[in-house]
């Protein structure tokens, strides 16, 4: 099950090689050369990305949220919060360079004065931000945004290390390093006995999956559900803790089918860790099988690694429903919209 040949026969895009890709992709844009802004002792930081590319600006809010004391946050929609202005660093990503949420919100941030920076493969951004005199950043595509998460995270966060308004260098080095590990762990030609995404997959297959992650890597949580979404083209729920413990955990009474994935670190709160004993009993109770994926690294190598092992579970996960994960026939319609 799950072999390498069952997933060259469904994936023939071979959408599993760019993930596997991770590794080199980060250590690509670990030296490749930037664009800076002119900062002015920016008092936030603003993050604006759609789809794959909103998920990396997510993984660098929640590092940014432990090791920056100036406030970060995302923005997903057309438009930049009213308190965004002159005071504000606007980091606009697209992949594709195309998105018309984050061409309008370069437009804001240029028209109110803001700090900006783009992030794109090319496109429209490209071209607004050379017309504009804003600095652009090329991100590598790795054939569609969610597979291509890394570089976006990688250029951001060394966009910011480079203005001095984060010390990112050695997280990102471990970072690539870890991505080095994980990546052939997870492969296709490792048999399930020892491929932990693969077992993910199984487990999640027929179910409907839910998965839990602590508040300060809520991005994983988020990217695992759009991954899902896209590739295997299933509907999963996703939450943070302990912010469950005060109201979904109502629900868990009887399975319906259910699968629950935590996320575990060794250095979780002690207060987390003793609801989770008491969580994992309750959700025993009701038959509903648990997966834990644990990480001991820095806070952005588990956040990489979690997303690397996640997502290869989304291509399994396809390849068991036997549909290509590389087709996104819905959200195609309404791209252009």
């Amino acid at each position: 099950m799950l072999g390498h040949d069952e997933v060259n026969r469904i994936d023939k895009a071979g959408l599993w090689r760019a993930y596997q890709e991770w590794p080199n992709l980060s250590n690509r844009a670990l030296s490749q050369r930037l664009e800076l802004p002119v900062v002015h002792s920016p008092e936030s930081i603003v993050l604006g990305g759609m789809g794959g590319s909103g998920a990396a600006c997510d993984v660098v809010a929640d590092w940014l949220s432990a090791n920056s004391s100036i406030p970060a946050s995302v923005v997903k929609d057309y438009h930049l919060p009213r308190h965004v202005g002159k005071r504000s660093l606007v980091i606009v990503v697209s992949l594709s360079g195309n998105t018309k949420e984050m061409t309008s919100i370069l437009q804001e941030a240029v028209a109110r004065s803001c700090d900006v920076v783009a992030l794109s493969s090319g496109g429209v951004l490209e071209q607004m931000c050379r017309r504009l005199g804003v600095p652009h950043n090329k991100v590598e595509k790795m054939m569609v945004p969610r597979a291509s998460l890394p570089g976006m995270v990688f250029v951001a966060l060394r966009v910011l290390g480079e203005l001095g308004l984060v010390n990112c260098q050695n997280d990102l080095r471990e970072a690539a390093l870890s991505l080095e590990r994980m990546a052939p762990k997870v492969a296709p030609d490792v048999p399930i006995r020892d491929n932990g995404a693969k077992k993910l997959a199984k487990v999640l297959h027929g179910k409907r999956a839910v998965i839990y992650s602590p508040s300060f890597s809520a991005s994983v949580g988020h990217h695992f559900k759009a991954s899902m979404n896209e590739n295997a083209k299933v509907s999963v729920d996703s939450g943070c803790y302990p912010e469950i413990f005060h109201n979904e955990i109502e629900t868990w009474k009887s399975a319906e089918d259910r699968a629950v994935v935590l996320l575990r670190r060794p250095d979780e709160d002690e207060n987390v860790s003793r609801k989770l004993v008491r969580a994992k009993k309750i959700l025993a109770r009701a038959g509903i099988p648990v997966v834990e994926v644990r990480e001991e690294g820095a806070l952005l190598s588990s956040l990489l690694d979690w997303c690397l092992f996640l997502d290869m579970a989304s291509i399994y996960a396809a390849v068991l429903r036997k549909i290509p994960p590389i087709s996104t026939p819905l959200l195609d319609k309404t791209r252009t919209v």
